[in-house]
């Protein structure tokens, strides 16, 4: 069975009393997901999690304070599309702070990046009809 390690970031924030995550547009994907992305060879997951934040909105440290552990561990097999097999997934979910001006600059400025609220997460879709990855639903499912 094919193997895929990722790191990933929980960046979320309260607005008018609901919690929301920081997400990014995924072309592949056709969906939102959490920023992050795969274990590169000889790669720790928490390095892994610093390189796809920089790749993927630019931003490092110390701009960037992610948590020295990962707070959540997801293990789970499903097909995956794009390789066409089956896949063995091991995820990891560090919390991620960026300052709200921080944020409010990037989704200004790049249209694949936004705030998802709860509802939109156990929905797998945005207002506007987006589809949202069902690994942000695993992952607010895990944590709840």
């Amino acid at each position: 069975m094919r193997e895929s390690r990722g790191a990933l970031a929980r960046i979320a924030r309260q607005h008018d009393g609901e919690t929301q995550w920081f997400v990014r547009w995924n072309r592949k994907w056709e969906s939102f997901a959490l920023i992050g992305g795969h274990v590169e060879s000889g790669e720790t997951y928490r390095e892994c999690l610093l390189r796809e934040i920089e790749e993927e909105i630019g931003l490092n440290e110390p701009d960037v304070a992610a948590s020295e552990h990962a707070t959540t561990e997801l293990s789970y097999a499903a097909f995956s599309k794009r390789a066409k097999a089956e896949t063995q997934y091991t995820l990891l979910l560090f919390d991620v702070d960026i300052t709200v001006a921080t944020t409010a600059r990037l989704v200004a400025e790049d249209e694949r990046l936004r705030w998802v609220s709860l509802s939109e997460i156990h929905a797998e879709k945005t207002q506007d009809g987006k589809g949202i990855s069902d690994v942000v639903k695993r992952f607010y499912a895990a944590t709840e």
